[in-house]
């Protein structure tokens, strides 16, 4: 299988190399690695001229900065379509050499008419690799749920050309995440696949742009200011652009879903639809439950 690996780079000298080495280490995959630097001004363009240099399936950008998010869908739109899959990588993990071989074994299962996208577990270490923790190992990916929820780390996806091709066709400006928004993509359209298995190292350290945590009073902090500060739902906006965009491809029912979803603080009849509706939840009860009394309130 042809994958391409698709990475942005942003002053990630520390721990670049290792990262590097791991992506060159995977197993029975005919891989190249597509990268675009935004603009680092620390050693990053050096570390990576040297690794291009001696591995001609390195392809090196170096660019201007225009953030994570838009350098990403930089890279979505700019590579050619002409690998069987496409994964996303950050500079400052370490991929068991299983990784991208696992993931194209399950996609492979399924139909390649549709979209398809590939998530899995992670396994959380410190700055020296030293394990910390799991990721949740039971999520249920869903579009109801990707409304008001990301459960793909950018790191772990994978997806195929069909994905990647939908991704390409639309630009959004106010999208949270790029993987949040394959993720929209892949569960209106197409499918998602979770592993529940990790093949990933996800590297935690102050220089993190994106991370998540294993800490259990992290989340517990986090559901709190929720309720106490009752802040909107970041993924409003990404809704609506979603929703303004796609809603004449969309099923009746996700139609009607995104459509709740984006009048319930002006809608008291979405407002309610939304508390009822199990389709739309997050991946913990309790963060449901949360969010469900904020929806009530009209506060969320």
């Amino acid at each position: 299988m042809k994958i391409a690996v698709l990475m942005s780079t942003y002053n990630g000298e520390k721990y670049l190399s290792i990262q590097l080495e791991s992506l060159l280490a995977q197993k029975d995959i005919d891989l190249t690695i597509f990268v675009r630097d935004d603009g680092s001004s620390d050693t990053t363009p050096n570390v990576l001229a040297r690794f291009a240099a001696q591995h001609n399936n390195i392809h090196l950008r170096l660019e201007k900065n225009i953030g994570v998010i838009a350098s990403f869908f930089d890279l979505m739109t700019t590579v050619e379509d002409s690998f069987d899959y496409y994964a996303l990588a950050d500079q400052d993990d370490y991929w068991l050499p299983e990784k991208l071989i696992s993931a194209v074994s399950k996609l492979e299962q399924q139909s390649k008419d549709k979209p398809l996208l590939y998530c899995s577990a992670l396994e959380f270490v410190d700055k020296d690799l030293a394990h910390l923790g799991m990721s949740n190992l039971n999520f249920k990916p869903s579009f109801g749920n990707a409304l008001v929820e990301n459960i793909v780390t950018g790191c772990t996806a994978v997806f195929n050309n069909s994905l990647k091709k939908l991704a390409k066709s639309y630009q959004p400006q106010q999208a949270v995440m790029h993987d949040w928004w394959l993720y929209l993509l892949a569960t209106a359209f197409g499918q998602v696949i979770y592993d529940p298995i990790a093949y990933i190292k996800y590297r935690q350290h102050g220089a993190n742009v994106i991370g998540a945590t294993p800490s259990f009073m992290h989340l517990w902090r986090r559901r709190l200011t929720i309720l106490l500060q009752a802040k909107p739902i970041v993924s409003t906006l990404q809704t609506a652009e979603f929703y303004q965009y796609y809603n004449q491809y969309l099923s009746k029912e996700y139609l009607e879903l995104a459509k709740k979803f984006v009048e319930r603080k002006t809608n008291i009849n979405a407002r309610w639809f939304i508390v009822y509706s199990a389709s739309i939840y997050k991946q913990n009860n309790l963060d449901t439950l949360a969010m469900k009394f904020l929806i009530a309130l009209g506060r969320y």
